[in-house]
């Protein structure tokens, strides 16, 4: 997210295009469909050259970041697990 905060800083659309595909496609992958949807809305605005669409839809793309962050921290625990086995019991 930080990459595409600065390329929005440098306005470089180009950039930031391809950032919100990279993101779009590995969403889709893992079933992060709002995620993919906010992304997907700056590819669009890109497409139509549109850079204003853009700027105005990072916003979102950053709500549902943070959402899908969230939502991965409840079903992993602690937010430097990376799996379910990583995690430690305290018995």
């Amino acid at each position: 997210m930080t990459e595409i905060a600065y390329a929005i800083e440098n306005l470089d659309f180009d950039s930031f295009n391809k950032l919100a595909i990279f993101i779009s496609k590995n969403a889709g992958c893992i079933c992060a469909f709002r995620l993919q949807l906010a992304a997907s809305t700056i590819e669009y605005a890109f497409a139509r050259n549109n850079f204003y669409g853009m700027i105005k839809a990072y916003p979102s793309l950053v709500e549902a970041f943070v959402e899908f962050k969230r939502h991965r921290i409840e079903i992993l625990g602690e937010e430097g697990s990376d799996s379910p086995t990583q995690r430690t019991s305290s018995t």
